[in-house]
């Protein structure tokens, strides 16, 4: 993979020079590019680079600098319905905000949400309770199956 592939897989397109200098100076060959490839796709879903509207995806040159494809991943990724649901849930949270209600391919999802006081606040939530939230959430979901 090249730099330009690189750039056109990273979400955050700010400071594209200083990202193509940390490139060069990492000269990637292929093994490690593929293992880029691969968290770049696995951190696209995670909960920061999603959260806000991707306002906390770092800089390119600061993510290659930084190695931060050795980034541990939260225990959630993997295949557990109770993670992914949650994941689903927060994207319409920052997406549709509390006046619109999002319809749901998982039936099992308004079920939960309404066990946790409702739409509108669940969309009051505070960043800082959002684990806390999460975990509840994912608690009461896996109880409904």
């Amino acid at each position: 993979m090249n730099f330009a592939e690189f750039w056109s897989l990273y979400p955050r397109k700010t400071a594209k020079l200083a990202a193509e200098r940390a490139w060069n100076r990492l000269s990637p060959d292929e093994d490690l590019s593929s293992v880029i490839q691969q968290a770049i796709a696995r951190q696209r879903k995670s909960e920061q680079w999603t959260c806000k509207g991707g306002a906390f995806v770092p800089h390119a040159s600061t993510w290659l600098n930084g190695r931060r494809w050795e980034d541990e991943l939260p225990a959630c990724h993997g295949n557990d319905p109770a993670c992914e649901a949650w994941a689903v849930v927060r994207l319409a949270v920052q997406q549709v905000g509390p006046y619109q209600r999002p319809e749901w391919k998982d039936a099992r999802i308004p079920a939960v949400i309404a066990q946790m006081g409702g739409w509108y606040k669940l969309c009051e939530m505070r960043t800082a309770d959002a684990t806390k939230r999460g975990q509840e959430f994912e608690d009461l979901y896996r109880s409904t199956e």
